[in-house]
């Protein structure tokens, strides 16, 4: 059996996928499930068309909406289901249900389409409940006569959904506790059935912004974000530097157990927190560092901004520290524990090879996988490739010791990328695993599949080679993401070729899209 370490420290593609409508999609939040499949929360403003089944509840396009996607194991779309009003709705958090899904995020909307209570101010907290095929089951607005931000979500261990994120309002509207600062840390709580329980809010006289939160071994949570508040209120500890990582336990009914203060002399963002398996192990937290070697930072820094970890105990107190980095801006958004128990992180990174990043950049911005044991000590690290300028990526550990990474793009085919982009920018989803697959992925593109449009004829001359398997998927859309040509057939031998008559096809661009059992092609072409 091979493990992470036994192939030199490499990871081969194995497949990619790509998802989006006509406008942009924007991957929020990816979990897999206990089938091997995987569950995305995008944001989404795209009407029907491409992978998106539903229009945008929003008529202008102008807003976006909770557009939820269900994949198999081979992240193929077996559904997808859109929630939204008729104005802004945008995600931030997923809980993975036995029964279902928990879709939480910050709505401006009013009572219509999916959204079924009235606005409270500005932004709101609006979680939706659904089943495991995506009904919607029930959903809750929560919010102050201000802006109100959901970040992060927990369920706890007695069975209550705990709400995170920042606001800025006061007393008034579903919020009784009063405001402290700029920013303030909102913990809200609800029953099972989404019922408001109880709300606090916690910060000092700044700006303290909430971000992640994970459950306790005691009904309550942990929280993090960043503050760059002095000692004051529910803030015991002074600032390091401007901003530093603040985080927080929390019991089951809102009260403060404990706060800490972690950073160096410049600013330092937490974004992500995991309970480290066993009990009282304590707790990972993670985000990206400006700071060199000062308060609580015991490493140097790499470039403009690193990835910094942290691991502390129960209490807060800080058991090591570690920097990953190199020359450039490096941002980790996750980390997490594998079930191979061991440390990964994952975000996006500008850098070149240095410090601790082992390969080039292919495009400006790409996803950053790193690999730790449990001392922070570094096993590998990994660039997802494509061509483009990528964003809000993350990279989670399958059932079988793989990593898939999810992330914005606007990036054509290259890299380990196989797909074009249907619109102002897409979801991509591609896996990465220890071993070769036994299908050869790296060399799988669009170097197999050729187009040929005569305009004289209004011939379109379709042909692919090396294909395995006996069955394909033919489709044609237009710059709208409208299915224009549909057909599944058989393939002789090892080779495809179709010639369509597109006479009636209007002028404009074209994607066509072949799918078989090897993998996914796709090419473009102009009809004059």
């Amino acid at each position: 059996m091979l493990g992470v370490n036994s192939f030199s420290q490499s990871l081969f593609p194995h497949w990619n996928k790509n998802l989006g409508g006509t406008q942009a999609d924007v991957p929020i939040c990816f979990e897999q499930l206990p089938d091997s499949g995987y569950i995305i929360l995008a944001s989404s403003s795209s009407n029907i068309g491409f992978d998106k089944s539903e229009n945008n509840r929003d008529t202008s396009l102008a807003s976006s909406d909770y557009w939820l996607i269900r994949l198999d194991a081979q992240g193929n779309k077996i559904w997808d289901k859109t929630y939204g009003g008729f104005s802004s709705d945008v995600p931030s958090a997923l809980l993975v249900l036995k029964d279902g899904f928990l879709l939480g995020g910050t709505s401006t909307s009013g009572i219509g389409a999916e959204k079924m209570d009235s606005l409270r101010g500005v932004s709101d907290f609006w979680v939706v409940r659904t089943d495991f095929s995506g009904n919607q089951m029930w959903d809750r607005t929560v919010g102050g006569l201000l802006a109100d931000q959901l970040t992060c979500m927990a369920l706890t261990s007695d069975n209550y959904f705990v709400l995170g994120g920042w606001t800025l309002s006061g007393v008034g509207a579903d919020k009784s506790s009063a405001s402290f600062g700029d920013f303030d840390f909102w913990w809200v709580k609800l029953d099972s059935v989404g019922t408001f329980v109880l709300e606090k809010t916690l910060g000092g006289i700044l700006g303290d912004n909430c971000f992640a939160m994970c459950p306790n071994d005691n009904d309550g949570v942990m929280m993090t974000g960043y503050s760059n508040s002095p000692i004051s209120f529910t803030k015991s500890q002074a600032s390091q530097g401007s901003y530093d990582y603040w985080v927080l336990e929390v019991d089951s009914i809102g009260r403060k157990i404990w706060d800490k203060t972690i950073g160096g002399a410049a600013d330092d963002y937490a974004f992500s927190i995991s309970k480290f398996p066993g009990p009282n192990a304590g707790y990972l937290v993670g985000g990206f560092s400006f700071s060199g070697i000062s308060g609580n930072k015991t490493d140097f820094n790499r470039g403009q901004n690193d990835y910094w970890l942290a691991r502390i105990n129960t209490t807060g107190t800080i058991i090591w520290d570690k920097t990953f980095g190199g020359n450039l801006e490096d941002e980790m958004a996750r980390v997490m524990i594998t079930r191979q128990n061991q440390i990964l992180m994952s975000g996006t990174s500008y850098s070149a090879i240095t410090g601790e990043k082992s390969e080039l950049n292919l495009g400006a911005e790409q996803c950053w996988l790193v690999l730790c044991d449990t001392l922070g000590n570094k096993i590998l690290d990994k660039t997802f490739f494509t061509t483009g300028h990528d964003e809000y990526a993350q990279v989670i550990s399958d059932f079988n010791g793989c990593y898939t990474g999810i992330l914005y793009t606007v990036s054509d085919t290259g890299g380990y990328r196989t797909y074009y982009n249907n619109g102002g920018g897409d979801i991509w989803v591609s896996k990465l695993c220890g071993t070769p697959s036994g299908i050869d992925d790296v060399n799988n593109t669009s170097e197999n599949f050729w187009l040929n449009y005569n305009a004289g004829s209004s011939m379109l001359s379709i042909s692919a080679d090396g294909l395995i398997g006996k069955q394909y998927s033919l489709q044609i859309f237009n710059s709208n993401g409208a299915l224009r040509f549909e057909e599944s057939g058989t393939i002789m031998g090892n080779t495809l070729s179709r010639n369509l008559h597109v006479s009636h096809f209007s002028s404009g661009m074209y994607l066509v899209k072949l799918q078989t059992e090897k993998g996914n092609y796709s090419k473009k072409f102009v009809k004059l």
